[in-house]
């Protein structure tokens, strides 16, 4: 079974220590066993390849053994061979595969490309699809939103990584009665940030479950492409490093799902507030003065508001 990044955490400081997780989130700095420099945690450590340098003292090695034997700490080097090696192996394995690469949807075109008034009466029910959803025409730049003629009726939204290259595309039809209404990239979304060139780590960040959502809240934000935040996904790991202030607005029906992740960040370091949704659904059904209003209404979360929230949920039902 595959180790997650709270269980690499909290092995290294079970072994040596408190630990500070680098701003990369690839990485935990703890105090060196060996120089012992009061009050310096110069010993670095890869969470994804276990190797560990020290800056102060050059110690350098592969793997964690040699230091947990100089330790004497026998049963976490028991434990570090039975379950985190393995891991190590298979991950090095997984390098050799060829990894994918963006690729635009078929017959991708850029609807900024078009009029509203154009000949083609698919492209002008997307144009009335995405003004109905409060979608301005910053926004079609902004997430380079794109129409394809191999797949009518269906809006494209382009996302880019932290250096401005396209790393996923997510879609939604214009008709709810299609089969498959949202069709994504077939990347791996959990090693990729929506739109992360457009995040400020240093200021609030709203997390929201969808594009229209993620429009709607115009502001500092990202999308989850679903209601789900791994501890292994790179967003995850960015917000731990960079020990961010979180406001979680997730849709009504993952409330539980929600204060999960919501416990699950504050025990990284990360201040939570949650955002009320004003009896909608999401974010992307709410009217700007609605979100004005809950954006001055947020909710400081702590473990005593996690326990009224979840007793809230069980007397309603909601929590099956």
């Amino acid at each position: 079974m595959q180790k997650t990044y709270t269980d690499k955490i909290r092995f290294v400081e079970s072994a040596f220590g408190k630990g500070i997780v680098a701003r990369s989130g690839d990485d935990i700095a703890v105090k060196c066993p060996l120089c012992q420099i009061k009050d310096k945690k110069k010993l670095s450590i890869s969470l994804n390849t276990w190797q560990c340098h020290c800056w102060i003292c050059g110690y350098k090695s592969k793997s964690l053994i040699d230091l947990l034997r100089r330790l004497s700490l026998s049963n976490l080097l028991s434990k570090y061979r039975s379950e985190f090696l393995g891991e190590l192996f298979q991950s090095q394995d997984s390098q050799q595969e060829i990894e994918k690469i963006f690729e635009y949807p078929d017959d991708y075109i850029p609807i900024v490309n078009f009029n509203k008034n154009c000949k083609d009466p698919d492209i002008n029910a997307c144009f009335r699809y995405l003004e109905n959803r409060g979608v301005t025409e910053k926004n079609l730049y902004k997430y380079r939103v794109g129409v394809s003629k191999k797949f009518s009726r269906r809006i494209f939204f382009i996302s880019l990584d932290s250096e401005g290259n396209e790393n996923y595309f997510v879609s939604r039809a214009i008709d709810n009665n299609t089969r498959l209404k949202y069709i994504n990239s077939d990347l791996d979304k959990t090693k990729i940030i929506f739109n992360e060139l457009d995040i400020d780590w240093d200021s609030d960040i709203y997390i929201v479950e969808g594009i229209f959502d993620l429009i709607k809240i115009n502001t500092n934000a990202v999308c989850l492409m679903g209601s789900s935040l791994s501890e292994n996904s790179l967003l995850f790991k960015k917000l731990v490093a960079n020990s961010c202030s979180i406001v979680l607005a997730l849709d009504s029906d993952v409330q539980q799902k929600m204060f999960k992740i919501a416990d699950k960040l504050i025990e990284y370091g990360c201040q939570v507030k949650i955002f009320p949704l004003q009896d909608k659904k999401d974010v992307g059904s709410m009217i700007q003065d609605e979100i004005q209003t809950s954006m001055l209404q947020l909710e400081e979360w702590n473990s005593n508001l996690s326990i009224i929230k979840k007793i809230k949920l069980i007397r309603s039902g909601n929590i099956f």
